[in-house]
């Protein structure tokens, strides 16, 4: 430990020799450090969330517990000013999936039904199925060879590069489902989107174009992706029968909350990080992502102990819905755009519970030296630095819409993307030395970037 501390020492004394942040203390960050790397608090609010409140979807009772709960962790800290924002969700609910071989053979697959999707009739829809690998070779069948066909995505989530190709298989996910009905398909099975070998499928969100007939939508475990491509490869026609009872009716009620600790220094400037607190109700959500919400409470509370030092204010934005219509960070970027204007960085917590390998910006090249002088701070986490075309996150991305510059910390993939929204997201795949390293990588930022002038924009 003391060693760390000597180093941590040296590099910041060697950056403040070079007058580069004139207000913050070398030894204040160091111990942060130090502190954050031998402290539990992120990993015990991640289990407290997994554990009493489980998956949470947007507007649900468990999600309103959540909530409940954040803002009693806030309110501790006099410090702090806390605003619950209106904001609303959609209550769709998975009752039931069934997706079962026919012929040539008879197999029961294991599904869920994509977000969002519509219900089959009671009686299901039982089609021959069409095999397509992308999105390009679904434009290019003839819709005649579709009208009346279950279409079947089978993309596989590569091992290598799971974060930028989730993206792309995302993208793949949302414009299938209305490309397949517009050639008279009757349904989309996809592969789940996991670079896991299991028996357990995972979901995802899909979105009906208006003016498109809108049909049922359900992702198969990728062991079972694996079954049926093996008897659609015997050349033999293969028919699929699939059952969704999915339902819908209302809007539910839920709020976002605006946490935000204020520089004594009367600044307009704020540092603001994001997270979601909802989640999809197959597990518990721990990775995805009551580790976020857990890490941000506990970076929390090692600011409002260095408050005296904050040159910007601190705001910390909780989404209460995400997960079937970003509405949550649209309200609230409709209602902050002052706050919005005055942010000089934005950050977010949306990727399990990994500890941070590279920290990736999206600034103004005229302030990149800013994004550097911030990774050489955090480099004895470990942490290698990127490129500068980040997306953000699920939130942030919204955020570079505005033009608000965002530092996006990328955490180790393997575990996250095995069990994204799934059954096996669960609190069994937290590690704490992960956890802490995350914890001491976001209050090092925090401190940083609120206790300097630093300029991001």
């Amino acid at each position: 430990m003391l060693k760390r501390i000597f180093i941590s020492c040296l590099v910041l004394s060697f950056l403040l020799g070079q007058n580069v942040f004139a207000q913050f203390n070398a030894k204040t960050l160091a111990a942060l450090k130090e502190q954050a790397l031998s402290e539990d608090i992120a990993y015990f609010n991640a289990e407290k969330i997994s554990t009493e409140f489980g998956g949470r979807m947007p507007g649900s009772a468990a999600a309103e517990k959540t909530i409940q709960w954040i803002v009693s962790e806030l309110t501790q800290y006099p410090q702090i000013t806390i605003q619950k924002q209106k904001t609303r969700a959609r209550n769709w609910t998975n009752q039931s999936a069934s997706v079962e071989i026919v012929s040539p053979y008879s197999h029961n697959l294991n599904a869920v039904s994509l977000a969002g999707s519509i219900a089959t009739p009671a009686t299901g829809v039982e089609a021959e199925v069409v095999k397509v690998s992308s999105l390009e070779h679904l434009r290019g069948i003839d819709a005649k060879a579709l009208a009346g066909k279950i279409v079947y995505i089978d993309r596989k989530l590569s091992k290598q590069k799971p974060l930028s190709d989730y993206y792309q298989a995302s993208l793949l996910r949302q414009q299938s489902i209305n490309l397949a009905a517009r050639k008279g398909a009757l349904a989309v099975i996809q592969r789940s989107v996991s670079i896991a070998r299991s028996k357990l499928p995972h979901t995802g969100l899909i979105k009906y174009q208006k003016d498109i007939k809108k049909i049922p939508a359900a992702a198969i475990s990728t062991s079972d992706a694996d079954l049926l491509d093996r008897i659609i490869n015997r050349n033999q026609t293969t028919r699929v029968k699939l059952i969704l009872n999915n339902t819908e009716n209302k809007w539910l009620d839920t709020s976002n909350i605006i946490a935000t600790l204020k520089s004594p220094k009367q600044t307009a400037e704020n540092i603001l990080l994001i997270t979601h607190i909802d989640s999809w109700s197959l597990g518990t959500g721990a990775l995805d992502n009551a580790a976020g919400v857990g890490t941000m409470l506990a970076s929390m509370k090692h600011l409002v102990q260095l408050n005296k030092d904050l040159e910007r204010n601190i705001v910390m934005v909780f989404i209460g819905s995400s997960r079937l219509a970003p509405i949550g960070i649209q309200d609230f970027i409709s209602a902050n755009s002052e706050l919005i204007k005055n942010t000089q960085v934005a950050t977010e917590l949306d990727m399990g519970a990994g500890a941070v390998i590279r920290m990736d910006s999206r600034l103004n090249e005229n302030f990149l030296s800013s994004a550097d002088r911030l990774h050489t701070l955090l480099s004895d986490l470990n942490i290698t630095r990127g490129h500068n075309h980040s997306i953000g996150g699920s939130q942030t991305h919204f955020l570079i819409q505005q033009n608000v510059p965002v530092i996006s910390w990328i955490q180790q993939p393997d575990e996250f993307f095995k069990y994204l929204h799934s059954a096996n997201d669960t609190f069994d795949k937290v590690e704490l030395t992960d956890m802490q390293q995350l914890t001491a990588t976001l209050s090092a930022f925090l401190y940083v970037s609120a206790a300097s002038q630093m300029a991001f924009k």
